[in-house]
């Protein structure tokens, strides 16, 4: 399959685009033998890329392969109500969303996805609700990969009308979310974890206080950025200004602000951190899409957005555009890849560039495809590997999924030249 992205006279990324996509373990995914978020990715990536296709018709073919193939174990994570936006129903439903865009196909598929992902939704947020009165929270519940957040997202995607009444109970439940319970006469965020309830549980240890996640993969970042979107869509709920504004306040009490005007969040901090915030707190650096300065950034662009904090909205850009002119070295990455790698840097200045026409977005965006393109191999598996350093040395994995491999990449990588809506909400930064 040879694809002609539009306007762009990059031929090496236009070759690396269309050679990656023929590699023999991508045209013929083994869609039951690898892992299901493969098949997701490989779907997006598909419907991305089908308009410019030149040979619709086999591509056709190839994501029906697909569907057929994942179609019963989509049914089985329906039955057990795994319905996330990354890895579960809805991470289906929003591959199978892009397809219909282009090819007008799969309404019926589409429709069984919504409902089950609608009611589900409804009672996970009374769920939700009863466990903040409960302080039995988890990041599970209300994030953007498995919980609440990433689930409002793709319900924002369909028919609003239709499914109101869900949309309005997620969004009620992470508007409670957003708000301060007292405890031991102190106020504390609602979205505090307890530590018997901190994942992975190794860290509960470093977290004998608690938990408050910052980070928009699983911390509150991911509900400011959804609940914006809800409000800018229309979306209007008690409280829902109020609970963006708080949102925005609690992000810019823990920004840390260097000496050159880069800002930076810490990752998490513990309970204690958060009562007592005289406190050291180290600061994320890597300006990855998961936990990121960048991400957050975006985030407060949206919210200030919604709620029409000109003022805001403008820091976040300026901000966004500081990182544009650092050595990409001070990224601290070492993988191609979304979740915390080039590639996601990349997507949240496209997003960036999109709203402001900002030319050091684009400037950056483009030193950022030279990169990732140095980084692809035809003797991978699937072109690019997804590379980390965990516990003092490097973890190196073939990956085909959104997030963590190679359809993230390929995504990312042409996403200057097609639309890509729905990648830019699938990571929740649109």
């Amino acid at each position: 399959m040879k694809n002609n992205i539009r306007d762009t006279n990059n031929k090496e990324l236009q070759e690396i685009i269309a050679n990656t996509i023929l590699l023999p373990d991508i045209s013929n995914l083994d869609c039951l033998h690898e892992p299901i978020t493969a098949s997701f990715g490989l779907l997006l990536l598909y419907a991305q890329l089908y308009h410019y296709s030149e040979n619709k018709e086999r591509l056709f073919s190839k994501i029906v392969d697909i569907i057929n193939a994942i179609r019963p174990l989509a049914s089985l994570y329906a039955q057990n109500r795994n319905i996330g936006l990354f890895g579960g129903l809805c991470d289906f439903g929003i591959s199978l969303l892009a397809i219909n865009k282009e090819t007008g196909t799969y309404h019926r598929l589409i429709d069984s996805v919504n409902t089950v992902v609608a009611s589900e939704a409804a009672d996970n947020s009374l769920l939700l609700e009863n466990k903040i009165d409960s302080k039995s929270i988890s990041m599970r519940d209300y994030d953007s990969i498995l919980g609440l957040s990433g689930i409002l997202r793709y319900l924002l995607l369909t028919d609003s009308e239709l499914y109101r009444e869900s949309i309005q109970k997620v969004v009620d439940a992470l508007i409670y979310l957003s708000q301060y319970s007292t405890d031991k006469q102190e106020a504390v965020p609602n979205w505090h974890i307890q530590k018997d309830n901190v994942f992975p549980y190794e860290e509960r240890e470093s977290y004998r206080s608690g938990m408050i996640n910052f980070g928009l993969s699983h911390g509150i970042a991911g509900p400011l950025a959804v609940l914006s979107v809800a409000k800018l869509q229309g979306i209007n709920r008690p409280g829902l200004a109020e609970a963006i504004g708080r949102l925005i306040e609690f992000f810019l009490c823990f920004v840390q602000e260097q000496p050159d005007g880069e800002v930076y969040w810490p990752s998490a901090i513990t309970g204690e951190e958060y009562l007592k915030p005289a406190l050291s707190i180290s600061p994320h650096k890597r300006l990855s899409w998961c936990y990121g300065s960048l991400s957050i950034l975006r985030s407060l662009f949206l919210a200030s957005k919604a709620v029409s904090n000109e003022k805001i909205q403008i820091w976040a850009v300026n901000k966004a555009i500081r990182f544009t002119k650092m050595p990409l070295e001070k990224y601290l990455f070492e993988s191609p890849t979304i979740c915390h790698g080039y590639s996601g840097a990349l997507i949240l200045f496209e997003s960036f560039y999109r709203d402001t026409h900002e030319t050091a977005f684009l400037d950056a965006i483009e030193r950022l495809q030279r990169k990732i393109c140095s980084m692809n191999s035809m003797s991978y598996k699937y072109g690019f590997q997804n590379i980390d350093w965990i516990k003092g040395k490097y973890n190196i994995e073939d990956d085909l999924s959104l997030l963590s491999g190679a359809s993230g990449v390929l995504l990312a990588l042409s996403s200057r030249y097609c639309t890509c809506s729905y990648l830019l909400a699938h990571l929740l930064i649109t």
